[in-house]
Parts: C-alpha cells; sequence; structure tokens
C-alpha cells in the first residue's frame, strides 16, 4: 500500500471527488480487486461486501489491471532461467 500511495498509480481514489466527498479506500478497492480475480465474485458482490458502489468497483479493476499489466508485471514476473523436466 505505501509503494502504491506514493507512487500514485490511482491518482483518482487518493483524495475526494467533485463534491467533496472522500474517497473510497485504496485498500478496499485493491482487496476487491483480488477478490474478483481470485474468487469469482460479481462487482454486485463486491458492493454487498463493502458498501461501494459496483461501478467504483467496476472502473478501478480496469484501472488496476492496466496497473498490473504494466508496472507490476515488468516488476514482479520473472521467467524461470531452467527448463522444467
Amino acid at each position: 500500500m505505501e509503494e502504491t500511495k506514493r507512487e500514485k498509480w490511482f491518482p483518482r481514489w487518493m483524495g475526494k471527488d467533485a463534491t467533496g466527498k472522500q474517497s473510497s479506500p485504496l485498500e478496499l478497492l485493491i482487496l476487491g480487486a483480488f477478490r474478483y480475480l481470485g474468487r469469482g465474485l460479481t462487482f454486485d458482490d463486491l458492493e454487498e461486501s463493502t458498501a461501494i458502489l459496483e461501478e467504483v468497483h467496476r472502473v478501478f479493476f480496469h484501472k488496476y489491471i492496466e496497473v498490473g499489466s504494466t508496472i507490476l508485471y515488468d516488476r514482479w514476473v520473472k521467467a524461470p532461467h531452467n527448463r522444467a523436466h
């Protein structure tokens, strides 16, 4: 979380919206993205469990995938150096 906030990968969710309301917690949005990917939950399921609108989870998920497939992939995914038998 520290790196996520420091690097400002999700600026839309790091402050207040146009009406001055605080954005949804990044921690819950990221955990929601993991639940969507890992457990097959729907955005509606995530709304029920976090009280964050389904549409907010959906929009965040697409941004999370963008960051994950570019920045995080290059940083953390390494191909094996030896062949499996």
